[in-house]
């Protein structure tokens, strides 16, 4: 008897569900395997895919290709059933909540971040507690076979057109020593005006067109041109590398975190820098409201010791001439004590300007190479390369700001003159 959510025809077809779908993957490896309805799985050259994102949304050819060969797997598909359904683009990170959506990593946690209750922005399921997530390791394959289609076909049509010499760019400049080279160009090859992160190509002024008009193509990250572009792929699984993970600080790709990192923290490299942007700006600012603290704590110092002076000098002026000298010491004292907070503060104030100044500094150059749009070699540099300066911890240093006692003081001492006076 054939399963309601399963039927097969000629040639042998399959339809399931998602989790029906991983199970079959999961059992590709025994050859004498069978499937709920009794065809084996060798036998099966296509499998429609339902559940996704509702309905039928994906083909795979060849679940007869040996296992691990996920780059053979031929997907018929459109780029609509890869867009996440909050940001609209095609899936970073894909993760799938308890209701069985995918939704962007970055995405999903940002709305939830923003909301009083967590629920699924498709079927608005509720959650009591937020949902523990995990990158969907299947749909990370399928969204990374589905960028290669484009990527591969645009290869092709370029080297195409680039070995008609009519139709190279007659404002290219071939490249001179030092500079990038177009990989798509003859030789000799045309200087390349910018490299691709996604497709790890560089391109020049004609080559690069595809990237400026294409809707899909549009959507890859373009920077200044790189001759590096291999150090950006994963030597273990040979994937982009678009994640960090803070644990084992180590670039990472998505294969990766199912592998060795699905138990650490990881996030997307662009995040990563943002982050480290931020924690510089707040450094500066803890800093600058600290010197607002000191500069409160003079005022304050200063009033306090002009209300000081006041009082001491209607007692002595109440006195008779002889303890003259002992107010004008009383007013010295108090004097000499504001001054040395002045000094004190005024050390404390430029050890903190001299930090932030090398905060800045640092930021400056945050800035310069954050406009690259290189996030891999921003946070690379400033990781490792440039690690933060070693700054004070300020939280402790304090100017004292009373004069409690030393009237009482004063007060002694003038009691001991009029003793004296009175021997005398």
């Amino acid at each position: 008897m054939i399963s309601p959510s399963i039927r097969l025809t000629t040639p042998p077809i399959a339809w399931c569900s998602l989790e029906e779908v991983f199970q079959v993957w999961d059992r590709r490896n025994a050859p004498s395997a069978v499937d709920t309805v009794g065809a084996p799985l060798s036998n099966l050259n296509h499998l429609f895919i339902s559940g996704l994102t509702g309905g039928v949304v994906s083909l795979i050819d060849g679940l007869t290709t040996p296992p691990g060969t996920m780059a053979a797997v031929s997907c018929s598909l459109s780029e609509e059933q890869f867009l996440c359904s909050i940001c609209l683009e095609i899936f970073t990170a894909p993760v799938t909540t308890p209701c069985g959506h995918n939704f962007c990593d970055v995405c999903i946690n940002k709305h939830w971040d923003s909301s009083r209750q967590y629920n699924c922005p498709v079927c608005k399921q509720d959650f009591i507690s937020r949902p523990h997530l995990k990158v969907n390791t299947f749909m990370s394959e399928m969204v990374f076979e589905f960028r290669k289609e484009p990527q591969a076909e645009e290869t092709v049509s370029s080297e195409s057109k680039s070995a008609a010499p009519e139709k190279v760019e007659v404002d290219c400049v071939s490249s001179a020593a030092g500079e990038v080279d177009c990989d798509l160009c003859p030789e000799p090859r045309l200087r390349a005006l910018k490299s691709c992160l996604v497709c790890l190509a560089s391109y020049c002024q004609s080559h690069l067109q595809p990237h400026l008009t294409n809707p899909r193509l549009k959507k890859h990250q373009l920077i200044q041109p790189l001759t590096n572009l291999e150090e950006r792929i994963c030597p273990e699984h040979d994937r982009p590398l678009e994640l960090f993970c803070k644990d084992h600080c180590h670039f990472i790709c998505l294969q990766c975190v199912s592998a060795d990192h699905k138990d650490y923290e990881t996030i997307p490299l662009k995040e990563e820098g943002e982050e480290q942007q931020a924690a510089l700006k707040n450094q500066i600012k803890e800093r600058l409201l600290k010197i607002d603290e000191i500069r409160f704590s003079v005022e304050l110092s200063q009033r306090n010791a002009d209300t000081e002076i006041i009082e001491g000098l209607k007692v002595f002026n109440a006195v008779m001439e002889c303890v003259q000298q002992s107010q004008d010491k009383f007013k010295q004292s108090i004097v000499e004590k504001h001054k040395k907070n002045e000094e004190e503060a005024a050390q404390l104030i430029e050890q903190i300007q001299t930090e932030i100044s090398e905060l800045e500094q640092r930021g400056a150059e945050m800035e310069q190479l954050w406009s690259s749009g290189d996030h891999l070699h921003f946070v690379q540099t400033f990781t490792s390369v440039k690690p933060a300066p070693q700054l004070n911890d300020w939280t402790k240093r304090k100017i004292y700001s009373t004069y409690n006692g030393m009237l009482a003081e004063a007060m002694v001492a003038l009691r001991d003159k009029e003793l004296m006076l009175t021997l005398l």
